[in-house]
């Protein structure tokens, strides 16, 4: 019998590419939207209370939780609203999946440690300084305490091949404008390709417990912009470092940088976490996508 796997808010960039590595598996994928009557796609609205406790759960053998409000602003400026889908209505669904012993896996955050930039280990007690950190733990609290069948995946920001902030900056340097990236703001990348395989694996294996994937080093804004650019033989000279400013004054971001912990779980096929592995989606889509500028 084939294998299936059930992803909730599946129409997501990294549902979509989940989707696709599943498939090349061998699995059969059933994705959510919260959409009505879009074909190919199972209704579920995590703002519905009503829906997310009847509707019926296919017979899957697991279920890999990506729906959120990752709106960071969104968070903090309808906090009810995201909590709702972030926090009460994510627990009711992982509590129906437990009841049916339905191996699962919550897609957590490096936010839950707020700003502190240091390798945080799983050990590490978390601190989170914003409402989507904070969301992320409080869910995170609840499987730990409750839950049997489930895993947590912290991750870090999550390279795919679009990248519009940084194809703004090389549309300006290939017009020959100065363009100044941040080098007050740091985050700690992995690849799509890297999230899609540590997200699988837990699957294969129905593996439980707490999982983090981060680059094992973190990097400002300013220094990706200068690596990619000098992979695209693009001006690098014109880019300047900025700052993040906050009431007048230089304000430090650092997306915390984890210690990944999943060498084991990977096992012979490994995974790298150097900054150029969190590059191999977007800088082959980048290089084709300005090919010929």
């Amino acid at each position: 019998m084939t294998a299936s796997v059930l992803i909730v808010g599946g129409q997501s960039t990294i549902a979509q590419a989940l989707r696709a590595q599943l498939q090349a598996f061998g699995y059969q994928v059933i994705c959510t939207s919260r959409k009505k009557n879009l074909d190919q796609y199972l209704w579920v609205d995590m703002a519905d209370d009503q829906c997310v406790g009847s509707f019926p759960i296919p017979t899957v053998n697991s279920c890999v939780v990506l729906a959120a409000v990752t709106s960071m602003s969104q968070c903090e400026s309808d906090e009810s609203y995201a909590r709702k889908v972030n926090v009460d209505n994510t627990i009711r669904l992982i509590e129906r999946l437990e009841r049916r012993s339905i191996h699962s896996v919550f897609v957590s955050s490096n936010q839950v440690f707020g700003d502190h930039g240091t390798a945080n280990t799983v050990e590490a007690v978390p601190h989170p300084t914003i409402q989507y950190g904070q969301m992320k733990r409080d869910v995170e609290l609840y499987i730990t305490r409750h839950c049997a069948y489930t895993a947590i995946l912290r991750l870090a920001k999550v390279l795919g091949k679009q990248m519009p902030l940084i194809e703004g900056f090389i549309e300006h340097l290939l017009q020959g404008q100065v363009v100044s990236p941040y080098g007050n703001y740091t985050i700690a990348p992995v690849s799509m390709t890297q999230c899609c395989r540590v997200i699988a694996k837990l699957v294969e294996k129905k593996a439980v417990g707490l999982y983090q994937l981060s680059a094992a080093h973190g990097i400002s804004y300013y220094e990706l912009l200068k690596l990619i650019g000098s992979k695209l033989n693009l001006p690098t000279e014109l880019i300047q470092r900025g700052s993040m400013m906050q009431a007048g004054r230089e304000c430090a971001a650092n997306y915390p940088v984890m210690q990944s912990n999943v060498g084991q779980l990977m096992g012979d096929e490994g995974i790298g976490l150097s900054i150029s592995d969190s590059l191999v989606d977007l800088l082959p889509a980048l290089k084709q996508r300005f090919s010929d500028r």
